[in-house]
């Protein structure tokens, strides 16, 4: 893995959501969610076929954007984000997409078999007192 990663950005997106959810964005973002496409790829599935409508290959983009066996729990979800919530860089990348997009992949219950149920609730500031002088230290920044 590249010193970099993940990136000061991912780290801030991150930042106040469960490691387990932190882990999902980030495989959903590389590509190596488990999903059809990614499984088929390193041999765990014999086929990339979606599950939830046969019609394409379960990329990333698939699963989030276009499947039509997910469309109502993507109408239900993602429609508060307007245009941004069809748009996967947005999905992955915002910090107002987290709360929504979660809420999506736990209404599909397509990763439920790998990371249980991915319930979301409202991010929590750090109640550490010691964590700001943590990053003052090794950093030298305070945010």
């Amino acid at each position: 893995m590249a010193p970099d990663l993940p990136s000061g950005s991912f780290m801030k997106l991150v930042a106040g959501i469960p490691r387990r959810h932190a882990a999902v964005l980030f495989q959903l973002r590389a590509g190596h969610a488990p999903l059809g496409e990614h499984l088929h790829r390193i041999g765990c599935a014999n086929t990339p076929a979606c599950a939830a409508c046969g019609e394409a290959s379960e990329s990333v983009f698939h699963y989030l954007i276009a499947c039509r066996g997910h469309a109502e729990a993507r109408a239900t979800h993602l429609a508060s984000l307007g245009a941004n919530g069809r748009k996967i860089d947005f999905l992955l990348n915002s910090d107002k997409a987290i709360k929504p997009l979660f809420a999506f992949i736990n209404a599909t219950g397509r990763l439920h078999g790998t990371f249980g149920a991915l319930t979301l609730r409202q991010r929590q500031p750090c109640l550490d007192p010691m964590a700001s002088r943590r990053r003052v230290e090794r950093d030298g920044t305070g945010r």
